[in-house]
């Protein structure tokens, strides 16, 4: 599969097979992510991978009840550490966290995307708050979690979700001018 196909073919999945996930595509849709781009190459994604049913059905409790996540036999929970980045604008406060989420974001996108072409399925929670989740799995005060990745064999095939048209979201040079494509 083409990275244009693994783009075209990635869906949110909400149903899964109880099938295991084999240990080395969990670390194939890792090292896929580990790969992604980051500013100054400071890499401040971390990854806690949750396999335990109980531990599962934990986060889909934290994630607003949404009990169809326990069905995934895996859960990537990626957090962003702000702490890892240089400092970049200190009159700018803040800032070190937006980017740190922002290169995380790329990891994550990394990550579904490499599943996908595994013939994995994959959802991206991010409905939970930082005060609940980050006690489940030790998660440290100054790290932020980005989003809960429920992976596993789809047990659905949902088809593509209506996208805007590209003349809706690109412009040429200055914004409103319509891109065209030439």
């Amino acid at each position: 599969m083409t990275v244009k196909e693994s783009i075209e073919a990635r869906r949110s999945i909400r149903k899964y097979k109880a099938d295991p996930v084999e240990p080395q595509m969990v670390r194939e849709i890792l090292e896929a992510a580990r790969r992604a781009p980051s500013g100054n190459n400071s890499q401040p994604w971390r990854f806690i991978v949750v396999r335990d049913a109980a531990a599962r059905e934990a986060l889909a409790g934290t994630c607003h009840d949404q009990r169809w996540m326990a069905a995934a036999p895996v859960h990537i929970v990626v957090c962003a550490a702000p702490d890892l980045r240089p400092p970049f604008d200190e009159e700018t406060p803040g800032m070190d966290a937006k980017r740190a989420i922002r290169d995380t974001a790329i990891a994550i996108d990394h990550l579904m995307l490499r599943a996908t072409e595994l013939g994995l399925g994959t959802c991206w929670i991010g409905w939970y708050t930082q005060a609940s989740i980050k006690p489940l799995l030790g998660v440290p005060d100054n790290v932020f979690v980005l989003g809960v990745i429920v992976v596993g064999h789809p047990a659905e095939e949902p088809g593509p979700r209506p996208r805007r048209p590209l003349a809706e979201l690109a412009y040429e040079g200055i914004w409103g001018r319509p891109f065209e494509g030439n």
